[in-house]
């Protein structure tokens, strides 16, 4: 995979990065106070964020997380919920892929919440 980012073309068919420039050196002449800003690529803005970032990211992600006071009664009330939901979707909804997909997401949404409270909640 790239590290490259597309950043795609304007209406006009410039590159937004040209564009971007482009501006930049007409509000310059416009406002000389602007003439000492860089333009830069969103590859060199994002490159040093991500990177810094990367390392800690993985480390929440693929770490265990013990439960903090009251996190795990959260966790059971979203399942409860969840659970509710599921079973009405199981009586309302003709046995199909749709319904298979709606049951599929709402497992994934409890996931999702849950790996939210357990890698950054409080």
């Amino acid at each position: 995979m790239s590290d490259d980012i597309n950043i795609g073309y304007g209406y006009d068919g410039t590159n937004f990065e040209q564009a971007i420039n482009n501006y930049m050196e007409e509000t310059a002449e416009d406002n000389p106070d602007l003439s000492e800003y860089k333009v830069i690529t969103i590859q060199e803005a994002l490159g040093n964020w991500r990177s810094s970032l990367e390392a800690d990211d993985i480390e929440t992600r693929f770490s265990y997380h013990t439960p903090k006071p009251g996190q795990p009664e959260i966790y059971q009330k979203l399942r409860d919920k969840a659970k509710e939901l599921a079973y009405m979707i199981a009586d309302s909804c003709p046995a199909c892929y749709e319904k298979d997909t709606a049951m599929s997401r709402l497992d994934e949404v409890i996931m999702w919440a849950n790996a939210s409270i357990a890698r950054r909640g409080e």
